[in-house]
């Protein structure tokens, strides 16, 4: 997905990733690997599962978090897949989570529509990424040096 690694290189964003529903990586640009970004989204799930929390990320809404001193964002795009992104410094870096969530959604529904299949999309039930387990606890995942 090519907006992921505009968003990175547009500035602002120091890490990006798009996940579909059933945790694999569509797309990541920057500082994530694919193991981190999964973690990141199974943390906030497990953590934060409540049901308002739900219908707010379900809503669009970005929550942000920190995560060993990095400045996190992780929102749904089109009810179908997660957006995780590490911040930069400043308000402009939170403008561009959110215009990076709203893109991936514009890209996901015009693949929908088109009847293209979006990777880890088995035909299985439409209940999207937050009423399915994203990630195992206990999962390591290993330290770059």
């Amino acid at each position: 997905m090519a907006v992921v690694e505009a968003a990175v290189a547009e500035g602002g964003l120091v890490g990006a990733a798009v996940l579909d529903r059933h945790g694999k990586a569509i797309a990541f640009a920057g500082t994530f690997d694919v193991d981190e970004v999964r973690l990141i989204a199974g943390v906030v799930m497990r953590h934060f599962k409540s049901d308002d929390l739900r219908a707010r990320l379900l809503a669009g809404e970005m929550m942000e978090l920190e995560l060993d001193s990095r400045a996190l964002s992780v929102g749904i795009a089109a009810k179908r897949a997660f957006v995780v992104v590490e911040l930069g410094v400043g308000v402009a870096s939170r403008t561009r989570a959110v215009e990076l969530q709203n893109k991936a959604a514009r890209v996901i529904r015009e693949m929908l529509a088109s009847s293209a299949p979006l990777l880890g999309d088995d035909g299985g039930s439409s209940s999207g990424p937050a009423g399915l387990p994203v990630i195992e606890w206990g999962v390591t995942v290993r330290v770059k040096d």
